[in-house]
């Protein structure tokens, strides 16, 4: 995939604006697609629900984010836990619900 085809997902109905906010730095808005999937985990004849809640954007839109950073998505915000470089342009962000 080239990066000029990620226009189609990033500026497209699947994205929508998202504010990142990193310490002593002007807030970024980027597009970006929001995941929030409900996963059951079993163990002990107990199961559990638990929400993985991710953030999909353009490496080039966030190259300084880090660890630690906050998203603010609709007034909810997050903590961003992890990140991952698919190494073709793509950055996901697992987040984790910031309590204020």
């Amino acid at each position: 995939m080239f990066l000029g085809d990620l226009a189609v997902f990033f500026e497209g109905e699947f994205a929508e604006t998202i504010t990142i906010l990193q310490e002593q730095v002007v807030p970024l808005s980027v597009q970006g697609i929001f995941i929030s999937d409900v996963e059951t985990l079993s163990a002990y004849q107990m199961q559990v629900e638990t929400s993985q809640v991710q953030l999909m954007v353009r490496t080039a839109d966030v190259l300084y984010v880090k660890r630690g950073d906050s998203v603010e998505r609709a007034n909810t915000f997050y903590t961003i836990v992890g990140i991952r470089h698919d190494g073709y342009g793509i950055t996901t962000f697992d987040l984790g619900y910031k309590c204020e």
